[in-house]
């Protein structure tokens, strides 16, 4: 049996040196390149007309953006100030003053900025705070810590800023209670 197998491969093999294929690969004329673009020199022409822009395309000068801009600021100004008269002509009841907690908005009030205050000892501080709609700290006040301190203390938290709250939208103030340990410097 395995002088038969030998048979046939030297049989292949034989068959195969007997018959070469051949092939031949002849590669196409690449197309002739374009001719190169030639500088012209164009004379300034008096018409604006002639020049190849778009109508579609309207050019606006930059200081006529520069006056809308400012007219919209204005207007926005105007608006703002009329909205502070209406909303101090509401009752009382349907004002939003309400000072929110933390668990009572969408988007909680995050710290940006927040330096510790300086203390001659190692302490522990409670300080509860509102942040306001614009993100600042305002009615600071100490539950729990030295209050032999207190001036630098709310000195320091008033420095703090915060990513205001969120609820329903619209920026509202809410009240924070920070616990803080105070390592000796």
């Amino acid at each position: 049996m395995s002088q038969l197998i030998l048979a046939c491969l030297i049989s292949i093999s034989v068959g195969c040196a007997l018959s070469p294929a051949i092939a031949e690969i002849t590669m196409p004329t690449p197309p002739t390149p374009p001719t190169p673009p030639s500088i012209v020199n164009a004379r300034p022409t008096a018409d604006r007309q002639s020049d190849p822009v778009s109508p579609s395309l309207t050019i606006v000068r930059i200081d006529s953006l520069s006056n809308a801009i400012a007219e919209l600021e204005d207007r926005l100004h105007a608006l703002k100030e009329e909205r502070t008269e209406l909303e101090k002509k509401l009752s009382p009841a349907s004002r939003n003053d309400r000072v929110y907690s933390q668990d009572e908005v969408e988007t909680r009030a995050i710290a940006v900025r927040r330096q510790m205050p300086v203390l001659p000892e190692s302490t522990y501080l409670e300080v509860q705070f509102v942040v306001s709609p614009s993100g600042k700290t305002q009615e600071i006040r100490l539950l729990s810590g030295p209050t032999q301190n207190l001036a630098e203390i709310e000195r320091t938290v008033e420095t703090w800023l915060y990513s205001p709250a969120i609820r329903e939208g619209r920026r509202v103030p809410v009240r924070i209670t920070a616990s803080l340990r105070i390592s000796e410097r």
